[in-house]
């Protein structure tokens, strides 16, 4: 928690706005995600066994009428699918942008520093310190890659662990 405080704190104002975006943009991404995972299992049971899935969908509440066909779900999987496809890659894009406009701003930062800094600076410090500093910089952007993924990630479990708890309280919290 330390680390991810740390990296934050290095944000400007509007990169911390970003980046409170994403974490929003992580909640909805773990609400597609769970929808997938719930839209499967009523289409396998389906599949399989017609009076069980029509007992399964109105636990979920996802019943209109008493009788479902299990051709509507196979329309409606495709979108649902498309759907998170369509977001997760928007997502990606915005997030790997974020990432990069964050390594961007910091190497130039320190670079902007150590142009500004005295002659005797550099005269005392070693240039290759300071091109090692400029490229650990760099890396900035591997950590706030795995705190995404790391909080991504967290938010999809979270979401399933719900979904399973509201579909069967006992068998999820038992086993």
């Amino acid at each position: 928690m330390h680390i991810i405080t740390s990296v934050i704190k290095l944000f400007n104002k509007e990169q911390s706005n970003r980046f409170q975006i994403l974490i929003f943009l992580s909640f909805i991404a773990m609400i597609l995600e769970t929808l997938t995972l719930a839209s499967l299992f009523p289409l396998i049971l389906s599949i399989t066994d017609i009076d069980r899935s029509n007992q399964i969908i109105e636990i979920l509440n996802l019943s209109f009428t008493k009788k479902i066909d299990p051709i509507i779900f196979f329309l409606i999987l495709p979108l649902i699918f498309t759907l998170k496809i369509i977001f997760m890659i928007y997502y990606s894009h915005l997030k790997f942008r974020f990432i990069e406009n964050v390594k961007v701003y910091q190497s130039n930062n320190l670079f902007s520093y150590y142009l500004n800094k005295e002659y005797i600076f550099h005269i005392q410090n070693s240039s290759s310190q300071l091109i090692r500093n400029l490229n650990e910089a760099q890396s900035l952007g591997v950590v706030i890659r795995h705190i995404m993924e790391i909080i991504l990630e967290t938010l999809v479990l979270l979401g399933i662990v719900i979904f399973l708890f509201y579909l069967n309280f006992s068998i999820t919290f038992y086993s």
